[in-house]
């Protein structure tokens, strides 16, 4: 019989064994490296009584313990570099956006008090966070109420929402709530009526056609804005580091429409919602 293959396999055994006890806990502590201590403890103290009296190898073991739960001690392996799945990365990546300051505003003022003489200010106002309520704070009173959205989930929509805030300067803002979605789910937000640029905004004026003789379904006219359904606008997103979008007003035949329809929600604005009576309008509408 060779002996060759007795010292492979023992070998292989012993990098078995080193390596099940090098295996590390969730606090980075390993069997190998508490041996190791234990081992180096008793060769710097030599005590010479410590097979007469094995409470001093319990002691000597907790004072292990505790120097590496002070000191922070772990196994070797735990301090390697751990692998992050690449969504994970892109995830913190979109995260760290959140924390951007918006550069601030340039405001110039050309003045000539006469006609030789032409004096330019120029000011640099940064942008302010409008005052509103804070989703952290009142989702200590939503978990107390066994509802309400995570810890990190409040932190980072205060920081989307007050970038939002910022950057549209945006008023009365506050949170709505939260949709949950078969795909994707919606964080909504609500403000005072945001007008794009370029936008009119029409007063309301009593146009009203006068009915025929007969009796014929006249069309309602959709509310203008700062009137109605329409005062408010509201802004919604999949992930609070993701973009928010504005969504369209609504007429008085999709406010109809949508009441006669009960629909479970995709997280997608641009899907069709099929229907039973036909819903003509998007989700974002159906929204």
């Amino acid at each position: 019989m060779s002996v060759r293959p007795l010292v492979e396999d023992v070998e292989e055994m012993f990098g078995r064994t080193k390596a099940y006890l090098m295996s590390a806990n969730k606090d980075g502590v390993s069997v190998y490296d508490q041996l190791t201590r234990l081992m180096e403890q008793l060769l710097d103290e030599n005590p010479h009584d410590i097979a007469a009296d094995p409470s001093r190898f319990n002691e000597i073991f907790t004072l292990l313990q505790q120097s590496s739960f002070v000191n922070g001690q772990s196994t070797p392996a735990c301090n390697e570099p751990c692998s992050v799945p690449p969504s994970e990365l892109a995830r913190l990546a979109d995260n760290e956006r959140l924390f951007d300051r918006p550069p601030p505003e340039t405001l110039t003022t050309i003045e000539q008090p006469d006609p030789y003489t032409t004096v330019t200010t120029t000011r640099i106002k940064p942008h302010t966070a409008p005052p509103y309520d804070s989703v952290a704070q009142h989702n200590l009173y939503w978990a107390w109420a066994g509802c309400g959205v995570t810890e990190e989930e409040a932190f980072l929509l205060d920081r989307s929402i007050t970038m939002l805030a910022m950057e549209k300067k945006l008023r009365d803002v506050r949170f709505f709530g939260k949709i949950f979605g078969t795909k994707a789910d919606y964080y909504v937000v609500s403000s005072q009526r945001y007008v794009q640029d370029g936008e009119k905004v029409y007063k309301e004026v009593n146009t009203m056609p006068r009915p025929a003789r007969r009796k014929l379904e006249v069309p309602v006219q959709p509310e203008p804005g700062f009137v109605g359904v329409n005062r408010l606008s509201f802004w919604v997103t999949s992930h609070p580091a993701a973009e928010w979008k504005l969504l369209p007003d609504v007429t008085p035949q999709q406010i109809l429409a949508g009441r006669r329809i009960k629909r479970l929600f995709t997280g997608d604005l641009n899907a069709a919602v099929i229907a039973s009576p036909p819903f003509e309008w998007n989700e974002a509408v159906y929204l």
